[in-house]
């Protein structure tokens, strides 16, 4: 991975080495995200184990971004590049180099701005306008990634049409002549996303999933004995948070604003244990809380 990175990846890490080795005070993430190889004698296997950051650890960084960055080739820089550390980091560096490639691209605009990919750890996501902007994407993204010896994995590679016809159109976006799957939903970073460009189910989805987490404490929340501040502040907790989660990034209708609404007033409702058939309006409940709309 350090050979196929380069020389610019290369002086990052020496940078870095030399900084935490003069201070002696590693990153934090550091901590959380370098692992090392070592051989199971029970199993004869290698697995990973979490690194110690100290001294010793430092030395062998160094040594590995020293040997790159002068070029050295002996068997030594190789056995210390197969069995030496390994950070989770490196990763997205090494992506980051093949994203690159598709810097000139074009894909969509959004406030002017061109962009043709969205990323969140591993996950990406490629979007553009048209068929031939998304399948110049694809192949350079296949290109470069071959160039690295990385590889795309076709299966679990789909294409979504975003449109508001009632079928969406046919698109065949392919891979080594092998046609990517066509789907309508698709689920990325927790959020269903339809080809309708709606998000009535997602909408659904939370809804649903904020009542189960409001049965997990119901109990507590309906309890009188707790004050109704308290109570308030645990529905916010533990129940807004699952029904608003990503809802910030989607574009509602008038429908699922209403939806929403509903939602807020049948957790109060049950908060205080008031029947439908008390007739009690939505603005007698929230004063009894003591909460405006908050959705």
């Amino acid at each position: 991975m350090l050979v196929a990175l380069g020389k610019y990846i290369s002086d990052i890490l020496m940078e870095i080495a030399e900084g935490i080795y003069e201070d002696g005070e590693p990153a934090t993430q550091m901590y959380k995200s370098t692992y090392r190889p070592y051989k199971d004698t029970g199993t004869d296997r290698f697995r990973w184990e979490r690194s110690k950051i100290d001294k010793e650890f430092i030395l062998e960084t160094r040594g590995i971004s020293e040997s790159r960055k002068r070029g050295i080739r002996d068997s030594a820089y190789q056995e210390r590049c197969k069995t030496g550390l390994c950070v989770s980091d490196l990763f997205n560096l090494y992506r980051e180099m093949i994203m690159r490639d598709l810097r000139n691209i074009e894909g969509i605009k959004v406030g002017g701005v061109t962009v043709n990919n969205i990323r969140y750890a591993d996950d990406t996501a490629l979007v553009a306008d048209s068929h031939d902007k998304l399948q110049a994407l694809i192949s350079t993204l296949h290109q470069s990634s071959r160039e690295r010896a990385l590889s795309i994995n076709i299966k679990k590679t789909e294409v979504m049409i975003i449109n508001m016809d009632e079928i969406p159109p046919r698109i065949d976006i392919k891979i080594d002549a092998e046609t990517l799957k066509q789907i309508h939903i698709y689920n990325y970073l927790g959020c269903t996303v339809g080809s309708d460009g709606k998000f009535e189910k997602e909408i659904k989805k939370r809804i649903s999933m904020a009542k189960d987490a409001f049965g997990k404490i119901k109990k507590l929340v309906t309890n009188s004995k707790i004050s109704m501040n308290l109570r308030r502040r645990f529905v916010e907790c533990f129940v807004w948070s699952v029904l608003l989660y990503g809802c910030e990034t989607l574009t509602l209708r008038k429908a699922e604003e209403e939806r929403l609404q509903a939602a807020e007033m049948w957790f109060w409702r049950r908060m205080l244990k008031i029947s439908w058939t008390e007739r009690k309006t939505s603005e007698e409940v929230l004063e009894r809380v003591g909460v405006e709309r908050e959705l």
